[in-house]
C-alpha cells in the first residue's frame, strides 16, 4: 500500500463516519470525509480520491448520485456502497450503475478494510496493465472500430466490467469482435 492513496468516505451518520475514518486511517490512507452527496461529489471531483465509500441513503440524495457524477466526468474510481437498508434489487442496481461492491450495515470494519485493500490492488493492476498496453502499442479504443456515443458507452462498460472479478458472458454474431471485448485480440 502506498501512503499516498486517498479514500473518500461519504456518510451522514457522524459516529459511523468517525469510526470508519479512524479504522481506515489505521492502514495509512489519507482520509477525506463528507456528510452528504453534494459535499462528497464536490470533494471527489476536486481531490480525485483513489476509492470512494458512500452510504446509499444520504440527506440530499444517494451515493449513486456521486457515482454518476464521477462517471459523467469520465472518472473511473473503485466505488463501494454501504447501507443499512439493503435489498437484493438495490445491490443489483448499484452494481449495474458501476459500483464495485455493495455492503450492508452493520459493517465489519475488518471486512471493509480487506475489501478496500483488494479494490485498490485491483485498480493498481488495471492501471499497470493499461500502461503496459499503451507502451506496447495496444489501441486505446480496445481495437473496436467506430466512433459514436454507443461505441464510447460500450468501451466505458468494457473497462468498467474489466475491473470486476465477476464472470461475464459475451455473446453476439460471428465476426462482431467478441474476442476483442474479452481481451484476446488474437481470437484464441
Amino acid at each position: 500500500m502506498k501512503a499516498s492513496e486517498t479514500l473518500l468516505l461519504i456518510e451522514d451518520d457522524a459516529s459511523l463516519r468517525t469510526l470508519l475514518q479512524e479504522e481506515l486511517a489505521l492502514d495509512g490512507y489519507r482520509m477525506l470525509v463528507a456528510a452528504n452527496s453534494a459535499e462528497g461529489a464536490a470533494m471527489a471531483l476536486v481531490e480525485a480520491p483513489d476509492l470512494v465509500i458512500s452510504d446509499l441513503r444520504l440527506p440530499d440524495g444517494d451515493g449513486l448520485d456521486v457515482l454518476r457524477k464521477l462517471q459523467a466526468e469520465g472518472r473511473v474510481v473503485p466505488f463501494v456502497i454501504i447501507t443499512a437498508f439493503g435489498t437484493v434489487d438495490q445491490a443489483v442496481d448499484a452494481l449495474q450503475a458501476g459500483a464495485d461492491d455493495f455492503l450492508t450495515k452493520p459493517l465489519s470494519t475488518e471486512h471493509l478494510r480487506l475489501k478496500v485493500r483488494r479494490l485498490l490492488a485491483h485498480a493498481a493492476l488495471s492501471h499497470e496493465l493499461a500502461r503496459y498496453r499503451s507502451a506496447s502499442g495496444a489501441p486505446a479504443n480496445l481495437g473496436l472500430v467506430g466512433e459514436s456515443a454507443a461505441m464510447d458507452r460500450l468501451r466505458r462498460e468494457i473497462r468498467q466490467v474489466a475491473r470486476s472479478e465477476a464472470s461475464v458472458l459475451i455473446n453476439g454474431e460471428s465476426g462482431t469482435g467478441k474476442e476483442l471485448v474479452a481481451g484476446d485480440p488474437s481470437g484464441k
